[in-house]
């Protein structure tokens, strides 16, 4: 498979924030190339015109689909029909809020090289996000001209991505304390699905595995607390660790608390604690008005350009979500122009005054490190699959869906100490019936007797 960083910046310093949002490593492709040849150059299936048909659960295409959905899809739900973790009480809700503490280590070493604090709401029914970065500062990757990220808000809209600098002191909702707005345009890509780490899709992927580790005792905001595991495994040869509560809150909710996220080949690898839940209403006019902040500022005079490749100049796009009128499917046929001043975006309902025509002059040029190239050295993570000790196990707890079932071995194992018995190492190649009955196991010296086969069961 393609390893390839995403060691990037943009002008007006969208690059670090782009990066860290998505932690996608052929960003650069995607962004240079356009979504169709990118797609061809990792041998992805191509990328499609986004449809007003695309719908609600649909996943991304492709290997982003392990996390991600469909930028087209208009949200997520917890009882996705035919999902393998339909309905599952270890899933994440789909619209809630938290406080995330982000530290950051490089691979070799438990020092912290970096703590930030984060605000993110999320209403992923909506296929939306909202992140504060309020406390800390992120640093951009070694080896580019990334600048830091600091006070900085992202909205993720569907396949629209908006950065917002602000000033110091702010409350990050008086646009008047805006600094500086830019866009990125990510077609394909959504926001994350709720069951994410549950299930091993997309299925075409051999290195996309989830494997359920069980229960085990972390400690999460001071406190002992019991959670169940999942690894999810990814592209790299990395993998994400996801700890989810084990015994229901309050609201009868078991929250996401802590995720291990690796580094990826590009980067360091980041701790996510996971605090402050509360359920976010998506009807709710007043928390909308917060994830269209760019909306509002640019209603207020001000500008937020663009870092993607310019549209057509002649294609219409919904400032919301970016969604490309389609006259075919969106509109019978008819130029946009003509469209009734009625008519609302097929994909996020607004309206069609919130839709514009590209220009040329509205786009901001990318701008890459010179030290950007395919094949450049891989950063390690200490969260790198281990091949010999992986088992795939997807357990996804849904009433949908059986629970997986024991594979039973040949291996014939010591009860006392757990070695499996190898003929060649162990009996000078005899099959273990033949050994004498005076034969004991070569780690801890228990008799013949010890070992036992019929017990033995791995899961795969």
């Amino acid at each position: 498979m393609v390893q390839l960083s995403v060691l990037f910046t943009l002008a007006l310093g969208v690059g670090a924030d782009l990066e860290a949002h998505l932690r996608c490593p052929h960003a650069k492709l995607w962004l240079t190339h356009g979504a169709e040849k990118a797609a061809q150059m990792l041998g992805m299936a191509g990328h499609k015109k986004a449809s007003a048909a695309t719908g609600k659960c649909s996943i991304a295409e492709g290997f982003p689909g392990g996390a991600h959905q469909n930028s087209a899809s208009p949200g997520y739900s917890q009882n996705c029909s035919g999902a393998p973790a339909q309905a599952s009480p270890y899933m994440w809700p789909v619209d809630f809020s938290l406080l995330e503490e982000n530290t950051v280590m490089n691979f070799d070493s438990d020092e912290p090289i970096g703590h930030t604090k984060s605000n993110t709401l999320y209403l992923l029914s909506k296929n939306w996000k909202r992140t504060d970065l309020f406390e800390g500062k992120q640093a951009g990757r070694p080896g580019t001209s990334a600048p830091d990220m600091e006070l900085t808000t992202i909205l993720h809209r569907n396949e629209n991505l908006v950065f917002i600098q602000w000033a110091n002191g702010t409350d990050f909702t008086n646009v008047s304390e805006i600094l500086s707005c830019t866009t990125n345009r990510v077609p394909g890509i959504g926001n994350i699905r709720p069951d994410w780490f549950l299930d091993s899709r997309p299925y075409s992927s051999a290195d996309i595995k989830s494997q359920y580790l069980g229960n085990q005792h972390i400690v999460h905001d001071g406190k002992p607390t019991l959670v169940k595991q999942w690894r999810k495994s990814d592209f790299a040869e990395n993998y994400f660790v996801m700890s989810m509560q084990e015994h229901p809150g309050a609201e009868g909710i078991r929250w996401p608390l802590q995720i291990a996220i690796p580094g990826e080949t590009s980067g360091p690898d980041t701790l996510r604690v996971m605090t402050q839940h509360k359920l976010l209403d998506a009807s709710d006019e007043k928390l909308l008005k917060l994830f269209l902040i760019d909306q509002e500022y640019i209603a207020a005079g001000g500008e937020c350009k663009s870092t993607s490749p310019p549209v057509s100049p002649d294609t219409w796009t919904c400032g919301v979500c970016a969604k490309e009128y389609i006259a075919d499917e969106d509109g019978d046929g008819m130029p946009f122009e003509e469209l009734p001043d009625t008519w609302v975006c097929p994909r996020c309902g607004y309206p069609k005054s919130a839709y514009s025509q590209s220009k040329a002059n509205d786009s901001v040029a990318l701008q890459f490190s010179d030290s950007v190239s395919v094949g450049h050295d891989i950063v390690p993570s200490g969260l790198e699959k281990n091949l010999t000790f992986w088992r795939d196990v997807e357990y996804t707890f849904s009433p949908y869906a059986p629970a997986p079932v024991p594979t039973p071995t040949d291996a014939l194992t010591c009860k006392v100490c757990k070695h499996v018995y190898d003929p060649e190492a162990d009996g000078e190649g005899k099959p273990f019936e033949e050994l004498p009955d005076d034969w004991v196991c070569p780690v801890c010296g228990s008799p013949k007797s010890a070992f036992a086969g019929d017990d033995v069961a791995v899961l795969v």
